[in-house]
């Protein structure tokens, strides 16, 4: 008779809601030397939205002293190509450790914008595998005072060596990519969404519309990256008890010759019009949404 019950072997818990993993692949991590992991995307959101309002309360405040509450490079923040090159590759990264060990990680990258004046971009982030992971705030600023402030803690090398901890085991470079891929995914949510769109505490609740989503999308989009990968969206549109929505799910394609290999890296519900317009980019490869 099989044995059901035994206290010899692992067990695991998202710590915000509590559900229990028997496999540890099954948990996921945002923090480099951390053991507190989480059973989704939306978990880790509501976890980590106190933090998320206290940065963003400081920077509104910062804004207000330096008198830079509307300022224009603020638009910046509206092109993928720099939050990318920014989480890719920054340029100074300062480590801000709090009583307890925890690790806060401020990044910042320099660019020109087409007259030649220098702008800023800056977040203040997790790191897991040596990479970017959770952003708990995301800026641009032409002002000197400003960024001054995103320089805390110790600063590490002028350009960290993102992933150098990994092994160089295709399974590693997979999981770097997707994990670099969802952060981007992420902070685009956060930039784009509005309030009254679905909110991130209930994402946990529409997971079931993955499956229904990729076996019987609405639309396919495909697309290149800047990174040079195959990146497919599927949308479909739902209609439950509290309207309508779209449910999106973005895959990376390994083998961008051929049709295997599809990896989920992020999926989510949203009612924004404005949502839809920016995840249905690139060139649409399957169906059209129905009427």
């Amino acid at each position: 008779m099989k044995k059901n019950s035994t206290f010899k072997k692992d067990y695991y818990f998202c710590n915000k809601c509590g559900t229990i993993f028997e496999q540890s692949a099954d948990v996921l991590f945002v923090e480099d030397d951390s053991t507190r992991g989480f059973c989704s995307e939306s978990c880790i959101e509501e976890f980590f939205r106190p933090m998320v309002r206290v940065f963003e309360k400081i920077e509104e405040s910062l804004r207000n002293e330096y008198s830079l509450d509307e300022e224009e490079s603020l638009k910046y923040l509206e092109s993928s190509a720099y939050l990318e090159k920014l989480l890719k590759e920054p340029e100074e990264v300062w480590l801000h450790k709090n009583d307890f060990g925890e690790k806060y990680y401020f990044i910042i990258s320099t660019f020109k914008d087409q007259k030649g004046e220098v702008f800023y971009l800056a977040s203040i982030c997790l790191f897991y595998q040596s990479r970017p992971s959770f952003l708990f705030l995301v800026t641009a600023t032409s002002s000197e005072k400003l960024i001054s402030e995103f320089r805390v803690g110790t600063k590490l090398n002028d350009r960290l060596p993102m992933g150098a901890n990994l092994n160089d085991s295709k399974e590693a470079e997979i999981v770097k990519t997707i994990e670099r891929k969802k952060s981007f995914i992420l902070a685009e949510l956060l930039r784009l969404r509005e309030n009254s769109d679905i909110s991130f505490y209930e994402f946990s609740e529409f997971e079931s519309y993955i499956d229904p989503t990729i076996d019987g999308p609405d639309e396919v989009f495909s697309f290149i990256d800047e990174a040079g990968d195959k990146i497919q969206t599927f949308i479909k549109a739902f209609d439950n008890d509290q309207g309508a929505f779209f449910y999106f799910v973005t895959c990376l394609k390994l083998n961008r010759k051929s049709e295997d290999g599809l990896v989920p890296i992020f999926s989510f519900p949203s009612r924004d019009g404005n949502i839809y317009r920016k995840f249905s980019q690139g060139n649409r490869v399957s169906g059209n949404l129905k009427s």
